[in-house]
C-alpha cells in the first residue's frame, strides 16, 4: 500500500485484537506457489540477478526489491505482456498502468487491444493510497501469470487498468477481498489462485530474510518450516477488511511500554508506524529524543538499543538494533544528520512494516483470518509444504 521510494515517510495503521495457538504441520503434498525476491540497493537488476522459471512440484517465479520496494513481473493478456507491480499484504487490488493513459513508465503498460482475451467491465477502479498516490481507470478481465512461459495462468481473472495515477508502477495487492476498491467484490489474485485450483487454501508466507541477505520468499498455499524457529503462533485478524493483529507491549534496555493497538504487517512499508501516544512511549523506552525535524532517534545508531522486543499475545518478537533505528534520507535524497528511530507517528493508522517483517516468518491465513508468527530463521534451507 506504500511506494517508500528513497525512504520517503508514509503512514498505516489498523485497531483490532487477538488470540494465539501454535499451529500444528500439514501433510506434505503439491500446490504451492514460490515468488522469490532479491535485494538489489538503488539500481536495476541485470539480467544476470534473475533466475529463470523453474517447473517444480513447487512453482517458482522472482521479485526484486528496488529501492525498498518488491517488485514482480506479471504477464497479462493472450500475447503475455510483461508488467511490473509492487508486492502488496496491505491493499487487496492488482492494477496496472495502461498504454494508452501517457503515464511515463519504465516498470510496463498493459494494452488491451493487444490481447485477444481481454473484456471490459462496468465497474471503475477508483483506489487512494495513504502517501496520498491514487489510481483511477478501468476494471477488465483478462488472462493473468506470474511465468513468461504460461504455466501458471490465471483466466478470465479481474484486474484494474489505470488511465490516471500519480504512481509510476501498478500494484499487486494480495490482502483481504473485502478492501478492493469496488463495492462489486471479486476474486483477487491469492482468492483466483485457489478458485481456480493452484493452491488449496487462500493463505500464503512472507519471509523477507535479513538485511545482509539478497534473498526472500513468498509461498502462495505453503509454509516453509525450515525459515523460522521455534512455534508458529496463530493470531485472529479482527478486522473485516484489513490483515490486522493486536500488538501488546514493547520492551527494550529493562523498559517496557504497553501499546494496546492494531496494527497491519505490511509489505508496502519499509518501516513502521504508531499514534503520537504510542510512538512517544517506545522513543521513550529506546532512548530516542525528537530531533529538529519533529522525528525521534539518536546522535549515533551505537546509542540505540541492541534490540526491541515486540509483543503480541503468545510470542515475542525481537527486532535487532539495525531494523529499530539507522541513518536514513529523507523524500528529496538528503542524509538525514543523526540515527533515526524507523518508527515513525500516524495517529489515524498504525503499521509494523519491512523493519519488522524481517525479523519474523508470517503465515497470512485469508480463509481463516489469522496471521501466525515466528521469529525468523535466516537460511537457504527448504522444508515446504502445502497449506490445507
Amino acid at each position: 500500500m506504500f511506494s517508500d521510494f528513497l525512504y520517503y515517510i508514509t503512514v498505516l495503521n489498523y485497531l483490532s485484537s487477538a488470540s494465539a495457538a501454535a499451529i500444528p504441520r500439514n501433510s506434505k503434498s503439491n500446490g504451492v506457489f514460490k515468488l522469490n525476491f532479491s535485494s538489489y540497493s538503488l539500481r536495476e537488476l541485470d539480467d544476470k540477478d534473475i533466475p529463470e522459471f523453474v517447473k517444480r512440484d513447487v512453482k517458482e517465479a522472482t521479485v526484486s526489491n528496488k529501492d525498498n520496494f518488491y517488485i514482480t513481473d506479471m504477464y497479462l493478456g493472450s500475447n503475455k505482456q510483461k508488467v511490473s507491480v509492487e508486492l502488496d499484504t496491505g491493499s487487496s487490488d492488482l492494477w496496472v498502468i495502461g498504454k494508452d493513459s501517457g503515464i511515463d513508465t519504465t516498470y510496463g503498460t498493459y494494452d488491451s487491444s493487444s490481447s485477444s482475451s481481454y473484456k471490459k467491465l462496468n465497474g471503475d477502479l477508483d483506489i487512494g493510497y495513504f502517501d496520498g498516490s491514487h489510481a483511477k481507470g478501468d476494471y477488465v478481465t483478462d488472462s493473468a501469470s506470474l511465468s513468461s512461459n504460461g504455466d501458471f495462468t490465471l483466466k478470465d481473472f479481474q484486474f484494474g487498468v489505470a488511465t490516471d495515477t500519480s504512481k509510476s508502477i501498478g500494484m499487486f495487492g494480495i490482502g483481504l477481498t473485502a478492501l478492493e476498491s469496488t463495492d462489486d467484490k471479486y476474486p483477487n489474485f491469492p482468492q483466483a489462485l485457489k478458485d481456480q485450483g493452484y493452491i488449496k487454501k487462500n493463505a500464503y508466507s512472507l519471509y523477507l530474510s535479513s538485511n545482509d541477505d539478497a534473498s526472500g520468499t513468498v509461498l502462495f498455499g505453503g509454509i516453509d518450516h525450515a525459515k523460522y524457529s521455534g512455534d508458529l503462533v496463530k493470531i485472529d485478524i479482527n478486522s473485516d477488511n484489513r490483515l490486522n493483529i493486536q500488538l501488546e507491549k514493547m520492551s527494550a534496555n529493562g523498559n517496557s511500554v504497553d501499546i494496546g493497538t492494531g496494527v497491519t504487517l505490511d509489505s508496502g512499508a519499509t518501516y513502521s508506524y504508531l499514534n503520537s501516544d504510542n510512538l512517544q512511549k517506545l522513543a521513550d523506552a529506546v532512548g530516542a529524543t525528537k530531533q529538529s525535524d519533529g522525528h525521534f532517534g539518536w546522535s549515533s545508531c551505537g546509542d540505540a538499543p541492541e534490540s526491541l522486543t515486540v509483543s503480541f499475545k503468545g510470542i515475542d518478537i525481537k527486532m535487532g538494533r539495525d531494523y529499530l533505528g539507522g541513518t536514513l534520507k529523507t523524500k528529496n535524497g538528503n542524509q538525514m544528520k543523526y540515527c533515526s528511530l524507523k518508527f515513525f507517528v500516524n495517529d489515524n493508522q498504525s503499521t509494523l512494516g519491512n523493519n519488522f517483517l524481517r525479523s519474523v516468518y508470517a503465515v497470512y491465513d485469508l480463509d481463516d483470518k489469522t496471521i501466525s508468527l515466528a521469529e525468523a530463521k535466516y537460511t537457504s534451507d527448504e522444508d515446504i509444504e502445502t497449506i490445507s
